[in-house]
């Protein structure tokens, strides 16, 4: 497996930590390529790949079929792939089951594992963790006491992937879109709720996250971030926008 230069050096950081750490990358750097390192490493042991969505599961497996012609088992999406050496799956579905036949854990994202529910698929017994992300921050003693346990081993940031090449340089551009009558009224409604429930979590995502399961407010609070997002993802002048852009 060949790797950039970076990805040689942060594979080192967390074999020298005892192979159980963070990897803290700017987003399209190339995180991935550290899972497919790992499995070639390993070829005696179970892996299991974690990821949140079902969209990240698909794109992970194809990447190592396509790189190591590794066969991939799925677990999420009605997918229960569970005798394949190297496993793939949403963190939903993973967290209530047993993992204790994988030695070997990698989690993509890793940011979204804080939460008292997710975090469960970490309390299983794993010889080697791996996890990957591009933004891990401290918010409470919770996430802090997660860093002790697997700190961040090599850091590698956006703009060392800008500087190095490996990423091009871009520019974040804020353009209004117009929303008809209805849509702009749910949006209204829907953004003033966010900002006033979100308070009571210190405006921190994680800790609504890590409450879902108990707290009705804070599922609510999902919903409506989901909905907001959804509104302007379906403005119909969305697609003209990004026309004038380019």
């Amino acid at each position: 497996m060949i790797l950039r230069d970076w990805q040689n050096k942060a594979y080192a950081s967390w074999v020298k930590n005892d192979c159980k750490g963070c990897v803290q990358a700017g987003t399209g750097s190339g995180k991935s390529f550290l899972f497919l390192k790992v499995i070639e490493d390993n070829p005696d042991k179970g892996i299991v790949i974690v990821v949140n969505t079902q969209q990240l599961m698909y794109q992970h497996a194809e990447l190592i079929k396509r790189e190591l012609g590794v066969s991939v088992g799925l677990a999420g999406d009605g997918h229960k792939e569970f005798n394949s050496r190297v496993l793939v799956g949403v963190v939903n579905t993973l967290r209530d089951i047993s993992l204790a036949g994988y030695k070997v854990l990698c989690c993509d994202e890793a940011h979204h594992y804080f939460s008292e529910c997710n975090k469960l698929v970490l309390e299983e017994c794993f010889e080697k963790v791996l996890l990957l992300s591009a933004t891990i921050h401290c918010q409470d003693e919770r996430e802090e006491k997660f860093l002790e346990q697997y700190p961040i081993v090599f850091n590698y940031s956006q703009c060392d992937c800008i500087q190095d090449g490996v990423i091009n340089n871009y520019e974040l551009i804020n353009v209004k879109v117009e929303l008809d009558e209805d849509s702009r009224k749910a949006y209204e409604l829907l953004d003033e709720f966010i900002k006033t429930s979100f308070r009571q979590y210190g405006f921190s995502l994680a800790r609504v996250q890590a409450s879902i399961r108990y707290d009705r407010l804070a599922g609510r609070l999902m919903s409506s971030i989901s909905k907001r997002k959804m509104l302007l993802n379906n403005a119909p002048d969305r697609l003209n926008k990004t026309v004038d852009i380019v």
